[in-house]
């Protein structure tokens, strides 16, 4: 009798471990996405390579911040309900203020107050809790060309695209999520040239240029 009882506990405890285990093997991460609503032009989702370590060469979010940016993790099947989900920064420090959501194959984390020019690690844990999904991004308004630091190619790009509406081959230069390509995003591109995503470790330098004076 003692031996048939050890015997069905041990093979609870074996399957619940194979059922625990099994959480995050259920669903496959097919893509992680940086999610912003430009007005009545919709949601338009930003790529985010998962490749890169959070001091690499990130994925850059150049448009404002609003309410708060949205990363969506994408799976290849219904969502799992994470146990937790953290963010940190460059430094390894908690972001606070993170909520999440899960609706059908995703999980939306909302970042509400992470500062510009600064880079941030975001994580799904189950109930180890261990990782099982991540995604490393960094957020520079007005980088529209991704190259971590905002310059007259940047300004070039959103001029170029004065006038057209939010879609999927513009939204990127919405920077500040209207509904359309305008002055405002132009403006507030100008008034950032020189800033630089800085890698872990070390100080933002932005040099602007003031007054009418020449030279280099």
């Amino acid at each position: 009798m003692h031996i048939f009882v050890f015997r069905l506990v041990a093979f609870i405890a074996f399957g619940c471990g194979v059922l625990f285990a099994s959480v995050a093997d259920a669903q496959t991460l097919t893509a992680v996405q940086s999610r912003k609503t430009h007005a009545i032009a919709g949601s338009f989702d930003l790529k985010i390579d998962t490749a890169q370590p959070i001091g690499g060469a990130v994925t850059v979010e150049p448009r404002a911040i609003g309410s708060g940016h949205t990363i969506v993790f994408q799976f290849d099947a219904p969502a799992v309900v994470p146990a937790s989900v953290t963010a940190v920064d460059a430094q390894g420090s908690p972001i606070s203020g993170v909520s999440f959501a899960t609706s059908g194959s995703e999980v939306s984390v909302t970042l509400p107050g992470i500062p510009d020019n600064s880079r941030a690690t975001v994580s799904l844990r189950d109930g180890v809790p261990s990782v099982y999904a991540s995604a490393s991004i960094g957020f520079l308004l007005g980088d529209v060309n991704n190259t971590r630091v905002v310059d007259a190619n940047d300004v070039s790009a959103v001029k170029s695209r004065s006038g057209l509406a939010a879609n999927l081959a513009t939204f990127m230069f919405d920077v500040g999520a209207s509904g359309a390509v305008n002055s405002s995003d132009i403006s507030a591109i100008k008034s950032r040239v020189g800033h630089a995503l800085a890698p872990p470790g070390q100080a933002m330098l932005a040099i602007i240029k003031a007054g009418n004076g020449s030279g280099s």
